[in-house]
């Protein structure tokens, strides 16, 4: 995992320093078609666990039901935060 996280940032960093170059600029355009071919992948690597199918019954409805949770949550704190800048905002002007 760790592994993972430092090849993360040090690709940050090296991305903030050679920006200014613009060498990276032609890999913004694939960046789209690289996410959905990695998920794809992950989608076949899913697929063939038979283990991970299995269980996905169970565990699928619990990670539906975390998600809509979590979006609901999400969409409650961004109504309640734009309604207070709203609320405060007025006071200033």
């Amino acid at each position: 995992m760790f592994s993972v996280l430092i090849t993360f940032f040090i690709g940050v960093l090296l991305g903030l320093v050679l920006r200014r170059f613009g060498t990276f600029a032609p890999l913004s355009r694939t960046t789209g078609l690289t996410v959905l071919v990695l998920l794809f992948a992950f989608g076949v690597s899913i697929g063939a666990n038979k283990e991970l199918i299995a269980g996905l019954g169970s565990s699928g409805l619990i990670a539906l039901v975390v998600a809509l949770l979590g979006t609901a949550g999400s969409f409650t704190a961004a109504i309640v935060y734009q309604k207070l800048m709203k609320k405060g905002g007025s006071k200033t002007e």
